[in-house]
């Protein structure tokens, strides 16, 4: 059974919000353009906003059922909300903060210990300091400390990385990734940023005014011309971790392995050993059929394609790297070059790809 499952719809001024999905227990991203009902959507289920209409459950319980006239308010659903706006008091230092959040909800499961938070968020230096004192994402530590301490059975997070630099940005989601294994909550995140969302989380829910266009699994809902359309707008990226051999400065790149295959990637300062997470856009690779020689793309990636899916005017190509527990890289084709290429499941492929456009994202 799903852990959350909703079927709702909310006239607002400018658009009509209808949802109807449902997600697991694990981390979950609700994506779309500004102006889509993102956020709305999560005040939905947090209980700040009413549906004009329909039913939300969770985990088997009733939150919201229009026919009955339950609506549990959001006091009592046991739902964690990190705003935009992080909303710290400014009276209280941070050890405040974080303990107002251990008695603003009532916990029916065990609680989160003030200990663990402030060991995993690495708050034990900030606990003296008044929130005007911090940086933007010491700040956001310190809200998502508070909302873990009030014992969620969900987590909800607006826009969790905006207002933040590259790198204050990745620390962000490395903290979200570490949150959910830690404690074991279920995430729900708003995001504009596709390549932000697939470094956590390939279940999506896609939202385009107002309504899901999309819902599941990442592969899933991009068959659909719509969410394709919106992902290739909005950064579609096939995230892959990297195990990295050595930084050579002198030759200006980086060299690891992807799965068991050697790959080149841009230089930065990167110590041997080190695990990372890489960004490549399907537009950036190019398939071929068997080893090609005398081209500039120094990466040369073996594979095999596990997915086909035909998309608006090409096709979208799924192909695993390094054997059957490799991550897996997406290509842009078109329906010509997959028919003079046999391009289907289970082919053996080249993909070559230029150093520079890998991306890095964080390292893990």
């Amino acid at each position: 059974m799903s852990f959350l499952q909703a079927d709702f719809r909310l006239r607002l001024d400018t658009l009509t919000l209808e949802g109807d999905f449902r997600f697991d227990s694990g981390i979950t991203a609700v994506f779309g353009p500004s102006g889509s009902g993102k956020t709305t959507l999560l005040h939905v289920l947090a209980g700040l906003r009413a549906p004009d209409t329909g039913r939300i459950v969770r985990n088997g319980d009733v939150l919201f059922d229009s026919s009955t006239g339950v609506d549990v308010p959001p006091e009592r659903r046991e739902t964690g909300v990190v705003f935009q706006d992080l909303r710290l008091f400014p009276h209280l230092d941070v050890r405040g903060n974080l303990r107002f959040g251990s008695g603003s909800s009532p916990v029916t499961g065990a609680p989160v210990p003030e200990t663990k938070v402030v060991e995993v968020l690495e708050l034990g230096s900030l606990l003296d300091r008044a929130p005007r004192t911090l940086s933007g994402g010491e700040a956001r530590r310190v809200a998502l400390g508070r909302a873990l301490l009030a014992g969620p059975r969900i987590l909800l997070l607006d826009e969790p990385t905006t207002g933040l630099d590259a790198a204050r940005r990745q620390s962000v989601l490395g903290l979200l990734d570490r949150i959910h294994a830690e404690f074991g909550i279920p995430l729900v995140l708003v995001s504009h940023s596709l390549p932000e969302i697939l470094q956590l989380t390939r279940q999506l829910i896609v939202l385009d005014q107002g309504a899901i266009v999309g819902s599941g699994p990442l592969q899933d809902v991009l068959g659909t011309d719509r969410v394709f359309q919106l992902a290739h707008e909005l950064g579609l990226e096939s995230i892959v971790q990297v195990s990295v051999e050595e930084a050579d400065r002198v030759a200006g790149v980086v060299r690891a392995r992807l799965g068991t295959e050697p790959v080149l990637l841009p230089f930065t300062e990167i110590a041997a050993g080190q695990r990372a997470l890489i960004g490549l856009r399907p537009e950036d690779v190019i398939l071929a059929r068997g080893p090609v020689s005398g081209i500039s793309a120094q990466n040369a990636l073996a594979g095999t394609v596990v997915e086909v899916t035909d998309v608006a005017d090409r096709r979208l190509v799924t192909v695993r790297i390094g054997g059957e527990t490799g991550d897996v890289i997406r290509a842009e084709i078109t329906h010509g070059s997959s028919r003079e290429l046999g391009i289907e499941p289970g082919a053996s492929v080249t993909c070559l790809v230029k150093v520079f456009s890998f991306r890095w994202r964080r390292r893990v």
